[in-house]
């Protein structure tokens, strides 16, 4: 109790030392803090950022492997897509398995494969714009809405200096999204249906251009650069 009173009477008696003093450890006590901060920053922020880079990249490669699943996957809707085979084995498109533009679209389109079609009904192009199928719950086989989820999708715009011409598709349709905000496109080299065992997806990746030439049947790593790229028939040659 008397050291209690002493030291307030000193602080009483020498308010200038006692404040100096209180000041001088509060000064030692922040710069302590300020560095330990620089220095957790300099460790927190790298590691922080490549977490988010990685978030991107599985996020991408789960689009990537649901997209191809649309397209190649188990289950009826080999049958049933406008670039399939209907009943009678007659191919949508010239050619089965991928999602082709029918023949009255090839004026507006590329002739190419495009992934707008896993939005879309599929049709007869060779008679009125019926749906093809109707969706059976006991075979579970026919149209029962898109294949990939729209709440997922963005809407593709032509940018032919990153790469995305009309070969993939026209403005304002519907794509699966990337991790890093961008459409996924289906690459066929050459628009060669002979070809097809080369068919890939591709995401532009974190820089937002697609490096991956689409005239390349087997591209290396270097063309790639920093695309995420997933062959649908085959496992990829140069990963």
């Amino acid at each position: 109790m008397n050291r209690i009173r002493n030291t307030a009477r000193w602080r009483i008696a020498n308010p200038d030392q006692h404040r100096l003093r209180t000041r001088g450890l509060t000064l030692i006590e922040l710069v302590v803090v300020l560095v330990v901060l620089v220095a957790l920053g300099a460790v927190l922020v790298p590691l922080f950022g490549n977490l988010g880079e990685d978030s991107r990249e599985q996020a991408t490669r789960a689009t990537l492997a649901r997209t191809a699943q649309a397209i190649v996957g188990t289950g009826g809707h080999e049958q049933l897509m406008r670039y399939a085979t209907d009943a009678s084995n007659t191919a949508f498109g010239d050619a089965t398995g991928l999602p082709w533009p029918g023949p009255d679209e090839i004026g507006a389109r590329q002739d190419h494969p495009q992934l707008v079609y896993l939005f879309q009904a599929p049709v007869d192009d060779e008679g009125p714009p019926v749906v093809l199928m109707d969706y059976d719950p006991v075979t579970r086989i026919g149209w029962n809405g898109p294949w990939i989820d729209v709440t997922t999708a963005t809407t593709y715009q032509i940018d032919d200096g990153n790469g995305f011409t009309t070969s993939y598709g026209l403005n304002g349709d519907l794509a699966p999204l990337d991790g890093w905000g961008n459409p996924v496109v289906i690459q066929l080299p050459n628009a060669d249906p002979d070809e097809a065992e080369n068919v890939r997806l591709i995401s532009a990746g974190p820089n937002g251009v697609l490096d991956t030439p689409g005239d390349v049947l087997e591209p290396s790593a270097a063309q790639k650069n920093d695309d995420l790229v997933l062959y649908l028939y085959r496992e990829d040659p140069n990963p």
